[in-house]
């Protein structure tokens, strides 16, 4: 029914024409001619254009346009027909509730108390379908992007290198890496990483705010805080980073400041990997949550599974890292206790070639953390690709809905 009106919703009554968003096919010819010059819808239309030349999308010229072409012509003329005849025509897509007027008291509570009811469906609860949509496939496309990359950073580049940092200054110390130590080099470079990771997968899913904005799920705005909270901590990292005060207590407080930041943007990438598997439309998630509640059935999704036992592993192999760093220093048999300034700071020298006691253990601990560490990042990210768009709603978005009840907007607002 979308595609016979150039809205979401019916334009007679509820809601005027020129504020609903453009019909698909009608706004690629607009644009094509040189008519639309709107950047981020056009951006929709080359990624569009460009999906349907491509393998991953090669069944969506047969499924959508070929099929599809016929029965919309029938619900066309369908619609126009019941139009003519008096008859209203009901959308799949939920719409506003406007009432009559010269209702009477008792008719206005019944349409009242119909509408409340007809907020707690499942139609309305999904809101717009993530399907073979060309507007809503992009903001899959964009989720999916972001999930990858970011589920890259939380899973596997950040805990390798908080790792390293933590309890391997004191070993390979014999080895050099661009005439850097092997733990330095590991955690600049991964940093670098995070960095580029960051930056393609934030670009891509700010551009998809264009079309329906943000979802206004609580899992959603918990997800966006977290996120901008870590981008904010990653820049403040970067500076602290650089910054090294040759007097020890000055030293000593960026030392600590540097270690807490860290720690707080590795923590708030896992609660972000959390929140993720309860966002309507998400491909973290198996289930469709803006039908289903978030408690209850977590236990199902393949994610919120293994992201739960990799923060357990992590536990562990810290507890049992700190328990041979202590191994360690008693060997080494320290006439004072070795400083923690929120991590072990080193009592060798950097320019010793020996390394501290435990050294194999500690290699094995390393291989160990890495192999499960991949094997958690490479697994989620399968789910993510094999996770199919079909009958998932967006839920509730910004651009679609408002107020503290998430009601539909009568205009389109993005």
């Amino acid at each position: 029914m979308g595609r016979c009106r150039p809205s979401l919703w019916v334009p007679m009554g509820y809601g005027r024409r020129e504020d609903g968003p453009p019909l698909c096919d009608l706004y690629f010819r607009e644009y094509e001619r040189g008519r639309t010059l709107d950047p981020a819808l056009g951006r929709v239309v080359k990624t569009v254009r460009r999906q349907q030349n491509v393998g991953n999308r090669s069944t969506w010229h047969d499924k959508y346009v070929n099929n599809g072409l016929e029965k919309n012509e029938i619900l066309c003329r369908l619609q126009e027909e019941m139009r003519k005849a008096g008859f209203e025509c009901p959308l799949l897509v939920p719409r506003p509730l406007t009432l009559a007027p010269n209702l009477s008291v008792e008719e206005i509570g019944i349409l009242k108390r119909r509408k409340e009811r007809y907020k707690l469906s499942n139609a309305y609860k999904r809101g717009m379908l993530a399907a073979e949509d060309p507007f809503t496939l992009f903001i899959w496309d964009s989720r999916l992007i972001h999930g990858i990359f970011m589920t890259i950073i939380v899973m596997f580049v950040t805990p390798v290198s908080f790792f390293m940092t933590r309890y391997f200054k004191e070993t390979f110390m014999n080895n050099r890496i661009f005439l850097h130590h092997v733990w330095y080099f590991v955690h600049l470079s991964l940093s670098l990483v995070t960095v580029l990771l960051s930056i393609v997968g934030l670009i891509r899913q700010v551009g998809s705010r264009a079309i329906l904005g943000v979802s206004l799920s609580r899992s959603g705005l918990a997800h966006r805080i977290m996120g901008w909270m870590s981008v904010v901590i990653s820049i403040l990292l970067f500076v602290l980073g650089g910054i090294r005060p040759m007097k020890r207590e000055f030293r000593a407080v960026t030392i600590i400041m540097h270690g807490v930041m860290g720690f707080l943007f590795y923590w708030l990438g896992l609660a972000c990997m959390l929140t993720a598997n309860a966002i309507p439309g998400s491909p973290a998630a198996y289930q469709d949550f803006s039908i289903l509640s978030f408690f209850g059935h977590l236990n199902k999704e393949a994610v919120f599974l293994i992201v739960t036992f990799w923060i357990l592993f992590d536990i562990a192999m810290h507890v049992v890292m700190t328990l041979l760093q202590c191994r360690s220093d008693k060997e080494m048999k320290l006439t004072q206790r070795r400083l923690i300034l929120f991590s072990p700071i080193p009592v060798l020298y950097e320019k010793e070639r020996f390394d501290a006691p435990g050294r194999f253990p500690r290699i094995y601990m390393l291989t160990a953390y890495i192999a499960v560490a991949l094997t958690c990042t490479v697994t989620i990210c399968t789910f993510m690709l094999k996770y199919s768009p079909r009958k998932k709603g967006l839920g509730f978005m910004s651009c679609t809905h408002s107020g503290p009840a998430n009601d539909i907007r009568e205009a389109y607002t993005c």
